[in-house]
């Protein structure tokens, strides 16, 4: 199994700075975008939060410009950029409150969202204290068929006994190379891989806790094989890396104590 170099990691998201701008590209050549930035951030923090703190200014600067423009409104930015807040340490923008009121008036005007979504609307519901808004977002996710990993770990935040009903779902989606498919007989990518090990890190207290852990230890050599000489992480051994993929894979690795 490959050893993972965080030094290279480091180094691989460093690359991707944009220090006239303030944020991050997915790769140098590439302009910034507030998604790459977000995933960029996450991994730094776990691996270099004092580059963070170093470029604080510039990365809040670059969030702002975010924040005047009329159609920003989408949820999942909006969650994304309270989180990169949190993560710099950082109080929120006057504004940032009725950005939220504008994106969840915008969503009592649809009827069906993706399960990403859903769930950011849900979080920003609570942090804007909008009760109407949550409970329309749970009335939809029981309304809505799980058929990915990715649906049952979104719908799972939101109604966590949808994880230990749905358990032999996650089981029979792992596949030979340890990781984890969409749903079961489907390819495995690292995207998947991470939104199950998040799950069964649930099931500590589980009576299949053998059985969980081989599950679990499977994944974990999986996310691994996906480390590239480059420092990054695919979404399937050999593949691209990508700042996504990278951020998921360190997240997990620290999850679970795999990075020193």
């Amino acid at each position: 199994m490959v050893t993972i170099v965080c030094e290279k990691t480091k180094e691989f998201v460093i690359n991707r700075f944009k220090k006239d701008i303030g944020g991050f590209a997915a790769t140098p050549l590439l302009p910034t975008t507030l998604e790459d930035t977000y995933f960029a951030i996450k991994t730094l923090f776990y691996l270099y939060p004092s580059f963070l703190y170093k470029n604080r200014d510039l990365l809040i600067k670059f969030l702002k410009q975010f924040l005047n423009k009329k159609n920003f409104k989408n949820p999942i930015q909006l969650l994304q950029m309270f989180e990169i807040l949190k993560l710099l340490d950082s109080s929120l923008p006057g504004i940032f409150p009725d950005l939220i009121k504008r994106s969840l008036s915008s969503f009592q005007k649809t009827s069906s969202l993706d399960f990403r979504t859903l769930y950011a609307v849900w979080k920003l519901s609570l942090i804007a204290s909008q009760r109407f808004s949550s409970s329309k977002v749970k009335q939809l996710f029981k309304k809505c068929s799980l058929k990915t990993l990715e649906n049952l770990y979104y719908s799972g935040k939101i109604l966590p006994n949808l994880w230990k009903e749905y358990k032999e779902m996650i089981f029979k989606a792992q596949n030979g190379d340890g990781g984890f498919g969409f749903y079961p007989g489907t390819t495995s990518f690292l995207e998947n891989t991470y939104y199950a090990l998040k799950i069964l890190k649930s099931f500590s207290n589980s009576f299949e806790i053998n059985k969980i852990n081989e599950c679990i230890q499977n994944g974990l050599n999986f996310v691994k094989a996906c480390y590239n000489s480059d420092g990054g992480f695919s979404r399937k051994p050999g593949g691209i890396s990508y700042l996504e993929t990278t951020a998921y894979a360190i997240e997990i690795l620290k999850l679970y104590k795999e990075l020193k």
